[in-house]
């Protein structure tokens, strides 16, 4: 999960340059591209903190306390919200497309 997550990050980030570039260039409106930089933000933000929530639960799980409620409880949340991530960033990428800018990026 982390490294889908970490690829995720990485994507985001070089979408929004492309968006960056293209909105310096007029390839797209101000507003427009700031819609998208907004939406590129927002879920950034959300796979940055399931990284550090990830991150949480791993060095829980390294302790001498761990239990197997930790696991199973965490789990299947954290499942969920790679997901939701995975969903919001194929909405995004679709819209994008839409709008008519062409990304010269990996999706992975």
């Amino acid at each position: 999960a982390q490294v889908l997550l970490e690829k995720a990050e990485t994507t985001l980030q070089k979408i929004r340059g492309e968006i960056d570039d293209a909105s310096s260039k007029g390839a797209v409106t101000v507003e427009k591209g700031s819609a998208m930089l907004s939406r590129v933000d927002s879920v950034l933000a959300q796979v940055r903190n399931l990284k550090a929530e990830l991150d949480a639960v791993a060095s829980k799980l390294d302790a001498t306390d761990n239990t197997a409620g930790l696991v199973n409880t965490g789990k299947g949340r954290l499942v969920k919200e790679i997901d939701r991530i995975a969903v919001d960033i194929d909405r995004l990428t679709a819209d994008i497309k839409k709008s008519g800018l062409k990304l010269n990026l990996d999706i992975f």
